[in-house]
This record gives structure tokens, sequence and C-alpha cells, in this order.
């Protein structure tokens, strides 16, 4: 089975309006390759889950230019690397990979509140609070924007065995994969 062949003849029936139940059952019925098939569909987000949550993920976008333009301007010698990756992801809509913005968001939580401290410790005279508070928040924003979106755009589907008889007449089990539209 050709992966992409396989990936973009489902977007095509996703996108004219089949739900991805519907698509599942007949790639399956051509291609014969139920887990393969069900992660492909899997991370294709229908038309009216776009709709739904897409004006989320153009805030998300937003915040994450915004923040890289800060971050620029403020702190020209910080790696942008992330965060225009975290662009890039966020643009082309690639929802399996937004746990790296939770990652992302966890790591600014912990490196960001260490180093407050540190600094705290180093000269109280000169901590300020104002830096904490925007660390924390960040990270919060991308821990919530990279589990809460995929979630609800791409969610997974169920796996239930079923019994069935084979041509030659055994009993057999096998996986059927079911979507939520």
């Amino acid at each position: 089975m050709d992966k992409k062949k396989v990936t973009v003849l489902a977007k095509k029936m996703i996108k004219e309006g089949q739900g991805k139940q519907e698509v599942y059952n007949q790639l399956v019925d051509e291609y014969h390759e139920r887990k393969a098939i069900a992660d492909i569909i899997r991370y294709i987000p229908s038309p009216e889950k776009l709709k739904r949550y897409g004006t989320w993920n153009a805030l998300f976008l937003t915040f994450i230019i915004g923040t890289t333009s800060a971050v620029l301007l403020t702190a020209p010698s910080f790696s942008l690397a992330p965060l225009l990756i975290f662009v890039a992801l966020v643009a082309f809509k690639q929802f399996k990979y937004y746990y790296w913005c939770a990652f992302f968001g966890i790591m600014l939580l912990i490196i960001g509140t260490i180093g407050n401290i540190y600094n705290y410790l180093e000269k109280p005279s000169d901590f300020q609070v104002m830096p904490l508070i925007a660390t924390c928040l960040l990270g919060v924003i991308f821990i919530f924007a990279g589990t809460y979106l995929p979630k609800r755009i791409i969610p997974n589907y169920r796996e239930e065995k079923e019994k069935y008889t084979s041509s030659n007449g055994q009993t057999k089990i096998r996986l059927k994969h079911y979507f939520d539209n």
C-alpha cells in the first residue's frame, strides 16, 4: 500500500464531504490494511472540525507570531528555531505534531521558573515578578494549545474486536476501527 497515495485519496474524499467512517470502510475494502488506514484517516481533520476550531488555531498562530516577534525584539540572542518551527506547524495545520508545543510549554514552565528563582537568589534586589508571570503564562498557553486543539480537531478512533468466520471455516478475531465524525 502506498501511504502517500492513500493519504491523498482520503483527504480528497473527506474534503468532498464523506465521513471518516465511510472513507475508512471504502479504503479498507480496496487496500485491506485496517490499522495503517485508520492511522492515516485519524490525522485528517474533517471540514466541520477545521471550521469549528479553525479560529482557535488562527489565534494560536497569531499568538506564536507575536511571541516570536517580541522575542526577536527583546532578546535577539535567543534561539528562534523552536518558535519558527511552531509557526510552521500551526500555519500548515500539522496537528499530529502539536504535542511538541505542549512539550515546549512544559519546558518553559520548568526552565523559566528555575531561571527566575535563580535570578532571585543571585540578586534579590533586581528581581521582577513580570518575567516569571509571562514565562508561566506562555508555558500554559503552549500546553493548552498543544493538548486541547489536537484532541478536538483530530480525535482518536475506537478499536473493537470482532469475531468472524474465515473462508476455510475458522473463527478469527479482527480489529474494527470506528471514527466519530
